[in-house]
């Protein structure tokens, strides 16, 4: 099964944007962590705009219920994503759209990965090489024992069912998995370590 082409550009969006890092060798404007903004307080909040989106949107339908967002382009200047962020910073989604202005991919906006910690499940460090590329993706929720947070969403352009995702797990000290799937089939493990461990 071909994965997405754009899987690539949406973990690059997780690694860089959602956490508020500057893209390598980029002369634009990267938003950095905000010190005001609000973290959100429950699960419901943070995923309060990245839910609203599916396959099916518009730009224009988007905005009917964000507003304008803020478009990133690249250094060329060609757009990148849109990021649509509540007044309080606290949640919000970035959202690449297609040729035809509809939605093709969606990530989790956070102002630092610390946000996520207190709605994400905890992971054994020593299990992550029980699960790899091509296992079920349920198995990976089995084997770190409960679901991960949905980050990124990739909606196929041939089939309307089929769709990329990645999921984290983060533990108290800042790592994390990510788990990326297609078709419910794992097509890559990830393991971020926290910032004082490096």
């Amino acid at each position: 099964m071909k994965k997405f082409s754009l899987i690539l550009i949406a973990s690059l969006m997780i690694l860089m944007c959602a956490s508020c890092m500057p893209f390598p060798e980029s002369t634009e404007e990267i938003p950095q962590v905000d010190p005001n903004a609000i973290p959100p307080e429950t699960v419901e909040e943070l995923y309060s705009y990245y839910h609203q989106i599916d396959r099916t949107m518009t730009r224009e339908q988007v905005e009917a219920l964000f507003g304008a967002g803020v478009e990133r382009k690249d250094e060329s200047g060609e757009p990148m994503y849109t990021a649509y962020v509540n007044e309080k910073k606290s949640c919000g989604v970035n959202v690449i759209y297609n040729f035809e202005g509809k939605v093709r991919a969606k990530t989790l906006y956070y102002n630092k990965s610390e946000d996520l910690i207190p709605f994400a499940n905890p992971y054994i460090e020593e299990k992550i090489s029980d699960i790899g590329e091509g296992d079920k993706f349920a198995k990976a929720e089995e084997v770190f024992g409960a679901p991960g947070l949905e980050i990124v969403c990739e909606y196929s352009q041939n089939n309307v069912k089929d769709e990329a995702t990645i999921h984290s797990w983060y533990n108290e000290d800042g790592s994390s998995v990510q788990v990326h799937s297609q078709g419910g089939r794992i097509t890559q493990v990830v393991w971020i370590v926290a910032e004082d461990q490096k």
